[in-house]
């Protein structure tokens, strides 16, 4: 186990302030990284090089034996282990005869700390680990890989095998989601759902997984609340019910585009729910569909016509108003009859019908398309651009 220096100095602060006497914090180089005298941090501790080597309490009992080390001094050095390693030596200053009595307290001290400090690290490596394959999962899905990674989570974990609404936050790509936000989530949502539902993607995209029963919107709330007292931009996608592995990850999937599609809709919003844009994600996957150019013919069929620009104008329209004649005719300046023509205009060149919803819905995600290469200021088509 590698401790940090500010593990280091609080193992220091503590023992001094039981035994009163300096305390020296070695590594497992035999390196001062911690002490109540700061001068003799980064030198080498020739007593604590060979407790290292020994595995064994080295004392140092007057000035004549510490003599014998480099940067030493009378006091007691004694090694703790982590598994059948040494971890730190600790250096308690001072005769051993009068430190003797105080030093098993300072080192039971140093001990305990470096045993929270281990377990707290052993699990958060464990969860780093159990997050690599989630990640691993969402990505490969049903292949091998993908497979053998939801394998090893199920032998540990059961949130792939229970009901969730699958939650994305993302941060501005500008913006990494460093340790402390990470850390605050944690803390404000480990007493709503487990921490192993809580998962790093990566450094600005945190999924989580609660239960399909839990008050997600409770969860949603204080997520954001987490979120914001540290980061000023950031969304939220929600997902739908899932119950099984390949529907959990359709539902991430479907979090992250509703993230994507809804920054377009309003990007002034945090939280989109995929029940409320699944149409809206439905369009933003038909632009890269071999379907879409099935839709394109529709309308080349009508730009192909002398009065094709007004078709296409009075469609879109059309769709933007929801199908309402009166609505339409008005925004276009024209009397009702004059729009029935131009919609059986469409019909007759389309072989589809404005006035029949299915027809209508291959009219509009024509429209759609069709606005991607050639676009013009248009609500509804803004929203998903």
């Amino acid at each position: 186990m590698k401790i940090n220096t500010e593990l280091a100095n609080e193992i220091a602060k503590r023992s001094m302030a039981i035994i009163h006497h300096n305390v020296n914090v070695m590594d497992n180089n035999g390196i001062i990284i911690a002490s109540g005298n700061h001068k003799r941090v980064g030198l080498k501790h020739g007593a604590a090089i060979e407790s290292i080597k020994r595995g064994v309490r080295i004392t140092i009992n007057d000035d004549a034996d510490a003599a014998r080390y480099e940067n030493t001094e009378p006091g007691i050095n004694h090694p703790i282990m982590i598994g059948d390693e040494v971890a730190v030596v600790i250096g308690i200053s001072g005769n051993p005869v009068i430190i003797a009595r105080y030093s098993e307290l300072a080192i039971l001290t140093a001990e305990l700390l470096l045993k929270q400090a281990h377990e707290i690290n052993t699990a958060n490596w464990k969860k780093r680990v159990n997050d690599s394959l989630v990640n691993e999962f969402i990505e490969f899905g049903d292949h091998e890989r993908g497979l053998s990674a939801l394998d090893k989570i199920n032998e540990v974990s059961n949130i792939l095998l229970s009901a969730t609404v699958p939650i994305i936050i993302k941060t501005d790509t500008r913006t990494l989601m460093v340790g402390e936000v990470i850390d605050s989530l944690l803390s404000k949502l480990s007493s709503t759902i487990d921490t192993d539902r809580i998962i790093l993607i990566n450094h600005n995209e945190v999924l989580l997984l609660p239960p399909a029963d839990a008050s997600i919107p409770t969860i949603i709330d204080k997520a954001e609340l987490a979120i914001s007292s540290q980061l000023s931009s950031f969304k939220i996608g929600v997902g739908i019910n899932a119950d099984s592995p390949l529907d959990i990850r359709e539902s991430i999937i479907f979090s992250r585009s509703v993230i994507d599609v809804g920054v377009k809709v309003d990007s002034a919003k945090r939280i989109y729910r995929f029940n409320d844009m699944a149409v809206l994600c439905l369009l933003k996957e038909l632009e890269t569909s071999y379907l879409a150019s099935f839709f394109n013919r529709i309308t080349n069929n009508l730009t192909g016509h002398a009065q094709g620009a007004q078709l296409i104008e009075t469609l879109d329209l059309f769709i933007e108003n929801n199908a309402e004649m009166g609505k339409t005719a008005a925004q276009l300046g024209i009397h009702r009859n004059t729009l029935s023509y131009r919609l059986s205009s469409i019909k007759k060149i389309t072989q589809l019908d404005p006035l029949q919803f299915m027809d209508l819905l291959q009219l509009t995600i024509a429209i759609h398309c069709y606005r991607k290469e050639h676009p013009r200021r248009n609500l509804w088509i803004e929203s998903i651009s």
